[in-house]
């Protein structure tokens, strides 16, 4: 949210596309929230497959789809799964709606591949892709991975650690397109507070976190398993 409010506050065109939409997901956009309403497009993509075929029928005739990029995004031996399901029309003609698309800055490793097929058929000028984690933990865990288009056709590969730098320069990704780029916060939201320390009183952490086990990578147990008693540091 604030990538792109950021943007907003630096007067650039913004637009976004999301895969689907969550009313909750405004309630914390203030003042920003009337100008992103008319800047979100989700892709409006029917859950059953007969009638998905019927919409990618009714795509063709829209008036700012190029027929000739259209009919490519049907290319399964080129686009693989998201030709198959037919997903990859329906991203097209949105993404037709919003071209030329200067930059297309895609967060996870996924999201980059259908970023990656959209510049392969003409829609975008840069691709950026910013990988968070599940993205290579879970989606590359494994000698095959599904980046190979994305490692070709971005400009910019963004890990946001160096534990993923080097994973991706594992996997083959181009070295001099690849560096890390954290994610930050807004520090001046939250009020520094002056604190005492002393010998006798504990110095208390707190972390916000899934309950999972990736989220607790070094303790020596499981989090669920043993926890420090009360008052223990």
């Amino acid at each position: 949210m604030h990538h792109v409010t950021g943007m907003l506050d630096r007067d650039l065109d913004v637009q976004i596309i999301g895969h689907k939409g969550d009313e909750a997901a405004w309630q914390s956009l203030g003042a920003y929230e009337p100008q992103l309403r008319e800047r979100v497009w989700h892709p409006e993509i029917p859950i059953q497959f007969l009638a998905r075929l019927q919409g990618i029928i009714r795509l063709q005739d829209h008036g700012h789809v190029n027929r000739s990029g259209y009919f490519k995004s049907f290319n399964v031996f080129r686009f693989g799964q998201k030709a198959l399901n037919l997903n990859l029309p329906y991203y097209y003609s949105l993404a037709s709606k919003i071209a030329p698309i200067d930059v297309l800055h895609c967060h996870f490793g996924p999201n980059g591949i259908l970023g990656a097929y959209l510049k392969k058929l003409g829609l975008v000028n840069k691709l950026v892709v910013t990988f968070h984690g599940y993205d290579l933990s879970m989606v590359a865990n494994g000698p095959k991975h599904p980046y190979k288009v994305v490692f070709e056709e971005a400009d910019a590969i963004l890990p946001v650690s160096e534990r993923w730098h080097k994973r991706l320069l594992e996997l083959g990704a181009p070295a001099e397109r690849t560096s890390v780029h954290h994610m930050g916060i807004n520090v001046e939201a939250f009020p520094y507070l002056e604190r005492n320390a002393s010998p006798e009183a504990p110095l208390r952490l707190i972390t916000t976190a899934r309950f999972m086990e990736k989220k607790a990578w070094n303790m020596p147990c499981r989090p669920w398993q043993t926890l420090p008693a009360r008052g223990q540091t």
